[in-house]
């Protein structure tokens, strides 16, 4: 399961890069390395010479227990059409959601991920994006791009999210003796439903945090990888190495995980290592010589040139250190109770490994007024949701061996259950926040107004063949609408978009100088759209020179 997420997205990674070079199209090459490595696959599984059978209905039970959380995410999407009110499309647009849309059209455009010290050091999320950004684009018309490419953001997080459940449940599972199926498939399926829950992709979707969802199932994948370093030492430091790459080029300060893991898995298995031979090593040697070179000819240049961004502001939610402090101590008492020298030596190293990264943080934000900023506190947070995925797990396997088949057991993962929802529940530490889970996000439909009417009116702006923006218009939506035009809009624009875009984020409403900035930079023949008659008056007074050059019209 491990391999079949890193080594996907390595390919997908590095696809994008030749594509950049080479001029190929995206999305078709990407389905030829797909189809050919299908193809390899089952001519693999042929030259074994072993005999394909039906798995069992234990086995079936096993591994559809993990999709759980994935089918009630799709069913909330489902529902989402049919329920009067509920956002369809709108719960992918708060936050940094328009900052990711911008770096994948900016893929689109360049036919693939453009790398230097200047470039974005962590393309994959942006890459995934568009990557289905090109393939929803044949045969459509370019003022029907943004709304192609937003549909196209909603079909790779739907995804994202529901892989990052089944991931969840998988790696939750793990932890559990495999000859209990009932429990692996009790702990499975409870642990699939975290990821929905507020604590952390309903986070991720307040703040635009798209980025998240494709590094969870990356972390968890390398956990998988490493809970089978018993039997396949070699293999699950090469899907290690692999996980390094994709974490530094998805948010690089969490590669601590897979690092950690794999120092450990040398630790307790070196003499192993050293004696792989053959293909194992040619694979192995392949994936640690892919890491380095993309660490020091990509990653390392980027850190030098911007070391100082580290310590950089942003919106994140402030979690407590205490939380995260309790989290560690419950995990390395469930790992001591749970026992297995692998396992308890990896927990140890995964924690060791976290601290250290989250020391570094701390350690170059001591300058700020702050010492828990912005990369120090999504650290704090991305550190309890994998220790609390694990800690799921350590406690379902600890419950399946208190009690023996019958009520009580029913009964006491009930309770497990409850603790888990409550806790979750408890993470909002901020009085009167909004903190919603993923389902009554979508279901209640207030991302972005009500619904989906401001985004499709957003959208239909956005079509418009000329700019266009609302000012005054009655739309209670106005200032969320604007800020999408603007910055779509400021692909068009010199310097990187940038006066426009913090336009986007900083114009004042009432103040019609910031509409004759606006107007400056969208250019002539920009059109606003207005309920004030008196708005062109107003206009030719504040910014005469502009004012002529743009069509007011009555909304």
């Amino acid at each position: 399961m491990a391999t079949l997420v890193l080594v996907p997205l390595l390919c997908a990674l590095y696809e994008m890069m030749v594509t950049r070079v080479l001029g190929l199209p995206l999305d078709l090459t990407l389905a030829a390395v797909f189809a050919v490595g299908g193809f390899l696959a089952v001519g693999g599984i042929l030259r074994t010479g072993g005999r394909l059978t039906l798995p069992s209905g234990a086995t079936l039970g096993v591994w559809a227990a993990p999709w759980l959380g994935a089918a009630v995410w799709f069913g909330t999407l489902i529902a989402s059409h049919l329920i009067s009110g509920a956002s369809a499309l709108a719960w992918i647009t708060r936050g940094d959601s328009a900052n990711n849309l911008l770096f994948a059209r900016l893929i689109v455009e360049n036919n693939g991920i453009t790398t230097g010290a200047a470039e974005n050091p962590v393309p994959l999320p942006a890459g995934l994006l568009a990557l289905v950004m090109a393939s929803n684009r044949h045969g459509v018309s370019l003022a029907a791009t943004v709304r192609s490419d937003v549909g196209a953001f909603a079909q790779v997080w739907m995804l994202l999210i529901a892989l990052s459940c089944l991931l969840a449940g998988i790696a939750a599972a793990s932890l559990v003796e495999r000859q209990r199926t009932v429990i692996v498939a009790l702990v499975g399926a409870g642990a699939s439903l975290l990821p929905l829950s507020w604590f952390i992709s309903g986070i991720s979707l307040e703040y635009g945090f798209v980025n998240v969802n494709v590094l969870l199932p990356v972390v968890l994948a390398a956990w998988i990888a490493y809970s089978n370093v018993r039997e396949h030492p070699d293999w699950v430091l090469g899907l290690l190495c692999v996980a390094g790459t994709l974490v530094l080029a998805v948010w690089s300060p969490l590669v601590v995980v897979p690092a950690a893991l794999a120092l450990m898995v040398v630790i307790l298995k070196w003499k192993a290592i050293l004696a792989t031979r053959g293909i194992a090593l040619v694979l192995l040697v392949a994936a640690f010589f892919q890491l380095a070179v993309y660490g020091i000819t990509l990653t390392l240049p980027t850190f030098l040139g911007e070391r100082g961004s580290l310590a950089a502001v942003g919106g994140i939610y402030p979690f407590p250190p205490a939380l995260l402090g309790a989290l560690v101590l419950l995990i390395i008492c469930l790992a001591a109770v749970r026992g297995g020298q692998d396992i308890f030596w990896g927990t140890m190293a995964l924690i060791a490994g976290l601290g250290a990264g989250l020391g570094v943080l701390l350690f170059s934000n001591r300058s700020q007024a702050t010492l828990w900023g912005y990369y120090p506190q999504k650290f704090l947070w991305l550190f309890a949701v994998v220790v609390l995925i694990l800690v799921a797990g350590f406690a379902g396997d600890l419950m399946g061996r208190a009690t023996g088949p019958g009520p009580l057991r029913w009964i006491a993962f009930a309770a497990l259950a409850g603790a888990f929802a409550s806790t979750l529940s408890l993470t909002n530490f901020v009085s009167g926040y909004d903190a919603k889970n993923v389902v009554a996000r979508v279901l209640t439909g207030d991302s972005f107004g009500q619904g989906d009417a401001a985004t499709e009116r957003f959208l239909k702006l956005a079509g418009e063949p000329a700019p266009t923006v609302l000012w005054h218009s009655g739309d209670d939506n106005e200032g969320q609408i604007n800020f999408w035009l603007l910055q779509i809009l400021s692909e068009d624009q010199p310097e990187d978009g940038f006066p426009l875009r913090y336009l986007a984020y900083t114009a004042d409403q009432k103040d019609i100088g910031s509409l004759c900035s606006i107007i400056k930079l969208t250019g002539p023949g920009t059109v606003v759209l207005t309920a004030e008659s008196s708005l062109a008056a107003d206009l030719g007074a504040a910014c005469p020179a502009d004012a002529k050059k743009v069509v007011v019209k009555m909304d």
